[in-house]
């Protein structure tokens, strides 16, 4: 009995010891860059469409450019109120536009 439970012991300590390096060796990212936009302004957010068809970019002095997927400026977007994050919708011509900045009260 107690060399069965030493045996259970030696191979499961085996197990904690050898598992994260191991399994740390087989994971693994690989990525490109495939295209660079150039930006005149500072970019704040990025939205790309579930497509891939369109890449929102939202720059500092609060404008929105549209660029298609082969790296194109296709439209620019002027906002009126301060934005400070983007997010696409379910369908492409839907943008979601918030701010995080603490809502001010008027008394």
């Amino acid at each position: 009995m107690k060399l069965k439970y030493s045996l259970f012991l030696f191979v499961s300590l085996s197990f904690l010891f050898v598992t994260p390096y191991h399994s740390h060796g087989l994971s693994s990212v690989d990525w490109e860059i495939t295209k660079t936009l150039k930006l005149e302004n500072p970019p704040v957010d990025i939205a790309v469409t579930l497509s891939g068809r369109w890449i929102f970019v939202l720059t500092d002095p609060q404008t929105i450019l549209l660029y298609s997927k082969d790296g194109s400026l296709n439209d620019t977007i002027n906002l009126e109120q301060p934005v400070d994050q983007i997010d696409v919708g379910p369908r492409e011509e839907i943008l979601f536009l918030s701010n995080r900045a603490p809502k001010k009260r008027r008394w």
